[in-house]
């Protein structure tokens, strides 16, 4: 099944594509075609259908960090399936519109930026279109894999990277993070070395639900989301970040590595209060996931036109 798209849409090539999908992660997880369409049929039937499948199998404790989680991390090709999958939701779709048209029409335009832990890089693509000089960085070689073939077909000049130690200090004017804190063991030590890539006055663009940790969230862990779940301050702030924009339900938020006092100048401080009583809400998560996770099931509900040639 194939859509439409314009160069710059969110719908990045080939998530409008199913049969090019399945050709393409049965290629990087060397898997037969009709296994890797049955197996993205369930996805799209329920969002985290494959992680939570193989979680189950493995014996791994849901939402706890420990050395099993580490290696399901390291061999899965669960997560390539989550991810193909979130990145066509309608949801993840608004966001990366919303995230390219803010970047773009900031009055300081980022040249560079990048884009930490994007999995199979239709974030970076969707940037790079859009003339942002975009590094891509991931750990998950099978990630990589897939990513660095969307970009070849593509012809997308963004520039891959695994190893963190060639990111240098302030080497990037914004790092786009969606999806990514509410999986790590230690968070500030991420929001640290976001802020030592960035320039004076950078960027950082996250999205992270620490709430939501019921139901198929099962490898967002629970200690993430007693600490951080609805936190600004506490999280970012002693980086150095202020809020400077976002979205109401913080899909994502837009920090900056500035001072308080330079962010009062823009002039967005109606807005910035709105946003943060939004995290008054999502505070009472440190308390209760499952009452965001069913909310989160009635705000993100699949499009079921990609079903369409994936039924068994």
């Amino acid at each position: 099944m194939t859509h439409g798209m314009s160069p710059q849409s969110p719908l990045v090539h080939p998530l409008g594509d199913n049969r090019q999908l399945v050709d393409l992660i049965a290629e990087v997880t060397r898997q037969p075609v009709e296994k890797v369409r049955q197996r993205l049929y369930h996805e799209e039937l329920r969002l985290g259908h494959n992680v939570d499948q193989e979680v189950r199998q493995s014996g791994i404790i849901r939402n706890e960090w420990n050395e099993a989680l580490m290696r399901f991390y390291e061999q899965t090709d669960s997560f390539l399936y989550d991810s193909v999958v979130w990145n066509r939701n309608p949801k993840k779709l608004a966001m990366r519109q919303w995230v390219g048209d803010y970047l773009d029409r900031c009055p300081d335009r980022p040249r560079t930026i990048l884009t930490f832990g994007d999995g199979p890089g239709f974030d970076s693509v969707f940037l790079a279109q859009r003339g942002f000089d975009v590094t891509y960085f991931e750990v998950s070689e099978l990630n990589c894999a897939f990513a660095r073939r969307v970009f070849e077909h593509l012809q997308c000049p963004v520039r891959m990277i695994q190893d963190a130690r060639e990111l240098t200090p302030g080497q990037f004017d914004a790092v786009v993070c969606l999806d990514v804190l509410e999986h790590v063991h230690a968070p500030e030590e991420m929001v640290a070395q976001f802020a030592s890539y960035l320039r004076p006055a950078g960027k950082l663009v996250v999205h992270a639900p620490f709430y939501l940790t019921a139901g198929r969230f099962v490898t967002h862990l629970n200690s993430n989301r007693k600490k951080y779940s609805g936190a600004i301050k506490r999280l970012y702030g002693r980086h150095g970040f202020v809020l400077e924009d976002g979205r109401l339900c913080w899909d994502p938020l837009v920090l900056a590595k500035t001072s308080p006092d330079a962010a009062r100048t823009r002039n967005r401080w109606p807005w910035q209060t709105m946003l943060r009583g939004a995290g008054m809400v999502f505070w009472g998560g440190r308390f209760w996931s499952k009452p965001y996770t069913i909310l989160a099931g009635l705000l993100t509900p699949p499009d079921r036109r990609w079903r369409e040639g994936l039924q068994p």
